[in-house]
């Protein structure tokens, strides 16, 4: 056995950032001069399948004709990884859901020429769960159904994985990654596996190349002089989240956090919509703290009606 190579396979329901992170480790294991490529299920689905493939029944385990040809095209990308690590690749990522402990089972049995490290990802954010799927029906297999429509096939689609999810508890080499947070809850580690202390490193250091705090615009209530409320932008406010827009419309913004208040989201518009496939994602932790009694006055409001909360500010 070569000790210089190594398999990782992913495991998780879709939408759990399995690929990206799998796209970070083959990225930066590139960076270390070591040879890695991933081989990805859907990607390869997508490219063989005669037929829609999109639709959820298609995932259903009780649906032997769709068990079949997911079965076919998984070991195909095994082979695939196979021959890549025999022809002078170092990292063989298999990027699918691997959630049924049969699948794994399959893997380990295809792949004993050299060692498998698992890595299960899984997170219980809604909003960022919600954010993936929004992502997820981008994808032209779902260009032929509405919005809602392919939001409700995807959900449809993770409750048939939901059905077959084995997660992973024990085995010889794995990691189960809350891929939120980039924070390791389990691992095993029964043999000495080439490359693990950097993927390891890899995977639980949060990595961004590039992040912007933004001001929202110019809104009525800071016209008025105003502070906290849901106030909207004025024009001018406008005109400020038109121009960042310009300003980003080079570089590549996929996610744009905002609080859920009317100014941020609607400062953030003009920038997705500049954007190949960029998601604003409203969250409660960015609303800012109500201010009480005085939410919604102006300065000159507390003044004459709160005046020891205006002096003690």
């Amino acid at each position: 056995m070569n000790a210089k190579k190594l398999y990782i396979a992913m495991v998780g329901l879709p939408a759990m950032g399995k690929s990206t992170i799998a796209n970070r480790l083959r990225g930066n294991l590139r960076k270390d001069g070591i040879r890695s490529r991933i081989f990805n299920n859907g990607d390869l689905r997508r490219k063989l399948a005669t037929r829609d493939t999109s639709y959820p029944e298609f995932y259903d385990p009780e649906n032997a004709e769709g068990v079949s040809l997911r079965e076919k095209i998984a070991k195909a990308n095994i082979e695939r990884a196979r021959r890549y690590l025999g022809k002078g690749g170092q990292v063989a990522i298999l990027d699918a859901t691997n959630v049924s402990l049969k699948r794994r089972e399959t893997i380990a049995g295809l792949l004993r020429d050299h060692p498998i490290l698992f890595v299960e990802c899984f997170h219980q954010d809604d909003d960022i769960l919600e954010a993936s799927i929004e992502r997820k029906i981008a994808l032209p297999e779902f260009r032929h159904l509405g919005r809602e429509a392919a939001r409700e096939s995807f959900k449809k689609r993770i409750k048939y994985y939901e059905n077959i999810y084995a997660p992973l508890k024990k085995g010889r080499n794995f990691i189960r990654l809350d891929s939120l947070y980039n924070r390791i809850r389990q691992e095993e580690l029964t043999d000495s596996l080439p490359y693990y202390e950097q993927v390891r490193d890899f995977i639980v250091t949060d990595t961004v190349r590039n992040l912007f705090l933004i001001r929202h615009g110019e809104t009525y209530f800071n016209l008025e002089n105003r502070i906290g409320g849901d106030s909207k932008l004025t024009g001018k406010g406008v005109s400020q989240a038109r121009a960042l827009a310009v300003h980003f419309r080079k570089r590549r913004i996929p996610v744009i956090f905002t609080s859920r208040k009317m100014r941020t989201v609607q400062t953030a518009e003009p920038i997705a919509a500049m954007q190949k496939d960029a998601d604003i994602i409203p969250l409660a932790e960015f609303d800012e703290i109500n201010s009480g009694g005085c939410e919604c006055m102006s300065y000159e409001e507390k003044k004459k009606k709160k005046p020891e909360v205006y002096l003690a500010r």
